[in-house]
């Protein structure tokens, strides 16, 4: 929301990338969309088609800039998330507290609950995922970073409403 908000408020030439990057160095600014000559505003249109375009970056980048927000890594490309409907945020909210709760029960179990946008990394496989829900039990807490899991958790939830 807060990119949308940004290139909304922002001349068009510099899109959220350039905030990122430097006007010079984004790398959708030779993909730019097509001004309106009006008021040299993009349509809403546009910008969507201009923020969903994949861009290619390094895992450092991609921990460095947006892990953090609404986006993957897959294969090299930023990948940004689409919004969730409030029946996907409703059920991740109850099954966090159930997880929660059950750990909350039963202490020995060491267990802990994480969630998007907290990344998962699995270390054969170029990509860096932020599943809704991740579930990290005992001895698996080690592999627990300030920027994600490194390696795969005990049980990993994406929900899907449709």
């Amino acid at each position: 929301m807060l990119i949308m908000s940004i290139v909304h408020h922002y001349c068009p030439n510099l899109c959220w990338m350039c905030l990122f990057y430097g006007a010079k160095n984004c790398p959708l600014r030779s993909k730019r969309a097509i001004l309106c000559e009006q008021c040299s505003k993009q349509t809403n249109r546009e910008i969507y088609k201009m923020t969903s375009e994949k861009v290619s970056v390094s895992a450092e980048e991609y921990l460095a800039i947006y892990a953090d927000k609404h986006y993957e890594w897959v294969d090299g490309e930023v990948i940004a998330m689409s919004p969730v409907l409030l029946i996907h945020e409703l059920l991740v909210i109850y099954l966090k507290q159930l997880f929660t709760t059950y750990f909350a029960l039963h202490p020995n179990m060491n267990g802990i609950v994480v969630g998007d946008p907290f990344t998962m990394h699995l270390p054969n496989i170029p990509s860096y995922r932020q599943p809704d829900i991740q579930v990290i039990i005992g001895e698996n807490r080690r592999n627990l970073t300030e920027k994600g899991m490194m390696g795969a958790c005990d049980i990993c939830i994406e929900v899907t409403a449709f």
